[in-house]
Formats: structure tokens, C-alpha cells, sequence
């Protein structure tokens, strides 16, 4: 279950970005909402962000094509390093100035990164590796998310919100120079040629890729409702600090504990994603009975279920992308980019209408995402089972011919 070189230094730079986008996520939507207690301020900052992500994820893989890898995540480092200057400097200017300057540099950072990362994993990656690192990113970001909120608000406590701006300004150095020693990817000669905004018969790559798209959008949709949600069941249970943190700690401990199930179980991906869409739907259906206990156990169940639901989603979305090749490839992962945020940005607008972890919104909110991860786990079965139909024919072809 290893990783090859290349992969390695790849996660070292996703604990660098995590740093930097887990302090976004967390104090720069708390750093606008103790502005005005406004969650529709919020929501249209995190839609202006998911907009400008769309335009760079786009553009990120043209630029990709044309030059370098290395090129896209400077871009990355850049403009992150212009987001916290931003943020330095920025006071009193309107709200709508406000959220295109920060959302629009926070959106094009995550936009051009994911392009090289997913870039560099489709490059270098191959069959369980896919697997591997989604597993051991899962584990990053989870670990991220307990340890920095922590030790930013200490910062944040100690030296302000300008003192954290700083120190994330560090991050992004730090980032920046890692640039210099990723493998330095470039586009084939044919590929610069080919018209980049052009498909063709487009029509029969829709109906090729329908069911790979159904499931980035119901990705989209599931990923926004539980990262916000997640953290808002966790408020809820209480205001100290420390004891939210424990909670968190608790949560990254099982689901360690399950990437180490999944390490030494020989059950394929699809079983722990239909496992994983079960514990995600009991969660939410526990959440319908809003109290402290109740959030606690809807965390565990979601938290664990979307472990197994997202490691083995993106396990199988990437095997799926390995049948294309060049120019092909890096319109698919922009296509599959540009659903997840459509997703992701039609969630947003429905949570702007929800004002408490209760009533007949909120029932609806859950039960509309209840049959999206239903959806969800149906679908990437007609995407998954085709493979491993594939797969195993290919082994029983084998085996005979070594009888023979």
C-alpha cells in the first residue's frame, strides 16, 4: 500500500495547502460573520469563491496544456499570497468589493491547485495508488482540521487576525518554494495545437460520461451539506473550545481506525462505498432529532460513512478518467471540477434559507440530501461494476490461458 515518490512529495504539498485552506475555511467565514452575524453574507462570499474556482479550474487546465505544471501551482502560491495582503489591507470597503477581492483570490487559488494536483495524480498514479492517497489525504485533512483551528486561534488570540494573516503568509512561502521541485508536467506538442474549448461529438462524450457527471453533481451536493454541517453539529454541542476540539480529536481517532479496517479487509471499494452511503444516511436521519447526544452520534455515523463514501468515490472516479488520455484527460477532470462546484454552489443556495438546526426547511434540507447519497451510491455502481465486470473477466481469461 505504498506510494511512489512523486505521490509522497504530493501529500507533502497537500498538508502545506490544508494549512492554508482549512484557515480559510474556518476563520475567514468566522472573520465575516462576527462582521454582521449575516449567514447570507456568508453564503454569497462561498459562492463568489466557487465561482472564480469554476473560471480558474478552467483556465488552470488550458494554461497546463500550453506550458507546465510547475506554472499552474505558482499561480496557486500567488494568488493565496494576494488573498492574505488582501486581507492586510482591505477595511471598509463595500461588501460586494469585499467578497470579489477575497473570494475571487481564494476561488482561483483553489481552482489552479486542484488542477495540478489532480493533474499529477492521473500522471503518476495507477489502479490501488488512487486508493491509497485518497485514504492518506482523508487522514491529512482530518488531522489538519483538528490541529489547526487550535493553534490559529491561540495565534489569533495572542497576535490578532492581522498576526495569523501573517504566519499563513509564511505558509504560502513555503508552498511557493515547493513548486520548484514538483515533476515538471508539460503538455505534448499535438496537445498545444488542438483547439482546448472545442469537443468533438460532444453529444456522444455526454452520453459516455452521463452517469460520471450525474455523480460529481450529487457529489458536489453531499460534500457541501457535511463539511458545513459537520461543523455546525459540533457548535451546537458546545461552546468550549476544548471540548470541540475533543470531539474533533474523536473523530479523526475512529476514522484512523477505519482506514486501518480497510487496509486489512480484502473487500472491494464498492462494498466500503455502500457501507459508507448507509452510516452517512442513519447519520442524517439521526440528525432529524436535534440534541447534543444525537449530534454527537450523527457525527460519528456521517464522519465514518463519508470516509469510506469519499476514499473510494475518488478511488473510482480516477479509474474511470485512466481510459483518456492527453487533451481529453484534462477536459474531463474540468468538466468533473465545474459539476462538483455546481453542486456544491446549488447546496449553498438551499442552506442560505435555513436559519436553525430545526423546522421544516432544515427536515427538507435533510431529506433532500438523504436522496442524494442514495443517488449517489446507485450511480457509481453503474460506473463501478462495469470495471470490476471487466476486471475479473480479464483474470479468468488469464487464468486459463495458464491452464492451458
Amino acid at each position: 500500500m505504498g506510494l511512489n515518490k512523486e505521490l509522497r512529495f504530493l501529500l507533502v504539498m497537500t498538508v502545506i495547502f490544508s494549512i492554508i485552506n482549512s484557515y480559510i475555511g474556518i476563520f475567514i467565514n468566522l472573520y465575516i460573520w462576527k462582521a454582521n452575524h449575516s449567514i447570507t453574507q456568508v453564503a454569497w462570499f462561498n459562492i463568489t469563491m466557487l465561482v472564480f474556482w469554476c473560471v480558474a479550474f478552467t483556465l488552470g487546465g488550458k494554461l497546463f496544456t500550453l506550458y507546465s505544471l510547475r506554472l499552474t501551482t505558482r499561480i496557486a502560491s500567488v494568488v493565496a499570497a494576494l488573498a492574505f495582503l488582501f486581507l492586510l489591507t482591505l477595511g471598509g470597503v463595500p461588501v460586494l468589493v469585499w467578497d470579489l477581492c477575497i473570494g475571487g483570490c481564494v476561488g482561483v487559488m483553489c481552482g489552479t491547485y486542484y488542477v495540478s494536483q489532480n493533474m499529477m495524480i492521473s500522471s503518476f498514479g495507477d489502479g490501488e495508488d488512487f486508493r491509497t492517497f485518497f485514504s492518506l489525504n482523508s487522514i491529512v485533512q482530518l488531522i489538519v482540521s483538528v490541529v489547526n483551528p487550535i493553534l490559529c486561534a491561540v495565534i489569533i488570540n495572542w497576535f490578532g487576525y492581522s498576526g495569523s494573516f501573517i504566519i499563513m503568509l509564511a505558509f504560502v512561502c513555503i508552498l511557493f518554494t515547493l513548486t520548484f521541485f514538483i515533476p515538471n508536467i508539460r503538455g505534448s506538442k499535438e496537445d498545444k495545437e488542438k483547439p482546448f474549448f472545442r469537443i468533438r461529438h460532444p453529444l456522444q462524450r455526454l452520453n459516455q460520461l452521463k452517469f460520471f457527471f450525474l455523480s460529481c453533481i450529487l457529489m458536489g451536493l453531499v460534500l457541501q451539506f457535511q463539511g458545513l454541517f459537520t461543523q455546525l453539529f459540533t457548535f451546537a454541542v458546545s461552546d468550549n473550545n476544548l471540548i470541540i476540539a475533543g470531539l474533533n480529536v474523536s473523530y479523526t481517532l475512529l476514522t484512523i481506525l477505519a482506514l486501518e479496517i480497510t487496509r486489512r479487509t480484502q473487500i472491494q471499494g464498492i462494498r466500503w462505498l455502500q457501507l459508507g452511503g448507509f452510516l452517512v444516511i442513519v447519520g442524517y436521519l439521526i440528525a432529524l432529532h436535534p440534541s447534543k447526544l444525537f449530534f454527537v452520534i450523527m457525527n460519528i455515523c456521517s464522519t465514518l460513512g463519508f470516509f469510506f463514501v469519499s476514499i473510494n468515490w475518488n478511488a473510482n472516479q480516477f479509474s474511470f478518467l485512466s481510459q483518456f488520455q492527453s487533451t481529453a484527460l484534462t477536459k474531463s477532470m474540468i468538466g468533473r471540477e465545474l459539476t462538483i462546484n455546481i453542486g456544491r454552489t446549488a447546496m449553498l443556495c438551499f442552506i442560505a434559507q435555513v436559519h436553525d438546526l430545526k423546522g421544516s426547511i432544515y427536515e427538507e434540507l435533510i431529506a433532500f440530501t438523504i436522496v442524494c447519497v442514495g443517488l449517489l451510491i446507485l450511480v457509481e455502481s453503474k460506473l463501478v461494476l462495469p470495471q470490476i465486470q471487466s476486471q475479473t473477466a480479464r483474470t479468468e481469461q488469464e487464468i486459463s490461458t495458464v491452464d492451458l
